[in-house]
């Protein structure tokens, strides 16, 4: 939103980064109980396996943003990285 003089509401982004990072926390934590459930109800030789990977992806997709983070602001100055709004949306991005 824009007001008059053309600059950007200062205390509206913050507010909606913080919904949407709770909807998307807690749509992840539903998806993962659901997803845990399902691979245990599957046949008992490919329980653990099943279980494992979901197990491993989310920490997985941790250390993926964190390593894409760490990239960008070894790639970049201090000042253009503080700057730039894009280093955290990257690793956003990436768990898409």
């Amino acid at each position: 939103m824009r007001d008059e003089a053309g600059k950007t509401s200062s205390w509206l982004a913050p507010v909606l980064l913080v919904i949407g990072r709770l909807r998307q926390g807690l749509g992840l934590g539903g998806r993962y109980g659901r997803a845990t459930t399902y691979a245990g109800e599957q046949p008992p030789s490919d329980r653990g396996y099943a279980i494992g990977w979901i197990r491993a992806t989310g920490t997985v997709g941790l250390a993926l943003g964190l390593v894409i983070i760490l990239a960008c602001r070894e790639l970049m100055e201090p000042k253009t990285f503080s700057e730039w709004a894009g280093a955290s949306r990257s690793s956003c991005l990436s768990s898409c």
